[in-house]
């Protein structure tokens, strides 16, 4: 039988016996294989039975389903396919491998190694990562049917009305990344003209206003007033939100800001017709 081994980074998560002709994976309920992040979209491809093997086909995700480094739309399954869904690294395994002995076990688990250090969804450098740490213990590994994961739409649902998200490009993706890379650390959310911004908080001062110095310069000028807020740490992973001059007109939750407050995650921060959210970063 055909499976596939799940491995996030350079962990082995678990194996799926591919015991069903069509394996939903994505992000939610309604999908056999479910794969928490926010790269992966909630129908982001499918491996469908194909006379003795699988294929792989990508139902238009966001950002795109890899082979072997390579972006792919439908591709038919070699032993030792790396399937990249996001961060997460899905290795095919073909159902005439046997692994009995323990000679092939050690062979696949070398293979694994190698497969995680190689593969374009993990960040850590292969050239400067030992392999033999990387390696898969099989008996540690939970193995699971994917006819017992069933998707609240149903086992082989109709993909007929799915209307997935547009490809995207390189440069969309690295945005992405980018933004991904700022959600890990404390940061501002704004939305301006309809696009949400988010504001990395690199030093221990962020401060908000209408002068070019400003670590976000609002639009127009203003002469009183030209600071709104500064964002200061306190260590410890708290912040506090001061007004930044007696002529600013600042929010904090929805009431006026009269010196300075501490903020939790989530705290809404309103200055010059703008809502600034906090965020502590995960």
């Amino acid at each position: 039988m055909a499976r596939i081994v799940v491995m996030f980074g350079k962990k082995a998560d678990r194996i799926i016996d591919l015991d069903i002709a069509e394996v939903l994976v994505g992000r939610g309920s309604d999908v056999h294989l479910d794969l928490e992040h926010d790269l992966v979209s909630r129908r982001h491809c499918q491996l469908r039975l194909a006379g003795d093997g699988y294929v792989v086909e990508d139902l238009q995700s966001t950002s795109g389903t890899y082979v072997n480094k390579q972006r792919a739309k439908s591709h038919l399954l070699n032993d030792g396919d790396r399937i990249g869904v996001g961060p997460w690294t899905l290795i095919y395994e073909a159902p005439f491998l046997g692994t009995d002995d323990p000679q092939t076990q050690q062979d696949i688990g070398d293979f694994w190694a190698q497969a995680a250090a190689d593969s374009g969804m993990i960040t850590t450098n292969a050239e400067d990562t030992d392999t033999a740490t990387l390696s898969v213990d099989h008996a540690g590994l939970s193995v699971v049917a994917a006819s017992s994961l069933r998707p609240s739409g149903g086992a082989g649902a109709s993909m007929d009305d799915y209307t997935g998200t547009m490809l995207a490009s390189a440069d969309q993706m690295e945005r992405v990344w980018k933004s991904l890379e700022v959600s890990q650390q404390p940061h501002l959310t704004v939305k301006v003209g309809g696009r949400v911004e988010k504001l990395k908080l690199e030093d221990t001062t962020f401060e908000v206003g209408y002068f070019d110095d400003a670590d976000y310069r609002l639009p127009g000028s203003r002469w009183l007033g030209r600071s709104q807020f500064v964002l200061r740490e306190l260590g410890g992973g708290r912040w506090q939100v001061e007004r930044g001059s007696f002529w600013a007109k600042v929010l904090v939750g929805g009431k006026p800001l009269q010196s300075t407050r501490v903020v939790s995650d989530g705290t809404v921060i309103g200055a010059a017709g703008l809502k600034f959210r906090f965020k502590k970063g995960s």
